[in-house]
């Protein structure tokens, strides 16, 4: 499994429990996907708040940007999920 089973993890939406049966190994938690997005943004679009704690205090880098320009911060803040913002 590489990075893109982090995405993959992510976007089942089983939270920990994914994250936890990827490979005992260093992730690069900020690696971008087909779309450009990063774990955290499928995190925040699944409204996953503890994947995105995990993700945060995993150094998730929260600047990067899709392809559409978005960063996570974005898509929390314009699909109404404004309490992932605080986070």
């Amino acid at each position: 499994m590489g990075d893109k089973a982090l995405h993959r993890a992510v976007r089942a939406r089983r939270g920990r429990e994914n994250i936890d049966a990827l490979p005992n190994r260093k992730l690069n938690v900020s690696t971008r996907d087909r779309p450009g997005m990063t774990a955290l943004h499928w995190a925040v679009d699944k409204n996953d708040k503890e994947v995105i704690q995990i993700l945060l205090n995993a150094g998730c880098d929260v600047s990067v940007q899709s392809q559409t320009g978005k960063k996570a911060l974005h898509i929390a803040a314009t699909t109404g999920k404004s309490e992932l913002v605080q986070i």
